[in-house]
């Protein structure tokens, strides 16, 4: 039998997407993105990034707290952590590409990439829990296996 990922939203999770977001929104109102982004990403890619750090979240927060159904909530939270995932990782390797790292470059990298890590792991746990769902589907529809 395939785990079973929790069903509520974990505490970490919720905090560190309130996080990304408003830091995200607070980068957007003050000087822009770090300056490393804005240099090695370009213009365009930056926009790309900036919105994939604001939406993100909030497509995530929109599958946590669904209210529907459960695979729905799951697909929702699934697709927001693909984004937020992407631009952590995006973040982590423009910082780890610099050929003279700022201090506390390397930290700031682990702590991003980790949560990038982070929403990888849920992304998967989301699909085993979908794959397990269409599997009894698939029993009760008295379908061979």
């Amino acid at each position: 039998m395939t785990h079973i990922a929790r069903d509520e939203p974990g505490p970490f999770e919720v905090s560190l997407l309130t996080f990304i977001f408003i830091g995200s929104l607070a980068s957007l109102v003050s000087d822009g993105p770090p300056g490393v982004v804005d240099r090695l990403l370009g213009e365009k890619l930056v926009i790309v990034w900036s919105g994939l750090l604001l939406i993100g979240p909030v497509v995530a927060y929109i599958g946590i707290f669904w209210r529907g159904r459960a695979n729905t909530a799951r697909a929702i939270e699934q697709a927001g952590l693909v984004q937020v995932a992407g631009a952590a990782l995006i973040y982590a390797v423009v910082l780890l590409s610099q050929h003279n790292p700022t201090d506390g470059a390397f930290k700031v990298s682990a702590f991003v990439a980790g949560f990038g890590i982070a929403s990888i792991w849920r992304i998967f746990q989301i699909f085993r829990v979908q794959r397990e769902d269409i599997r009894h589907t698939r029993i009760l529809n008295g379908e061979a296996e």
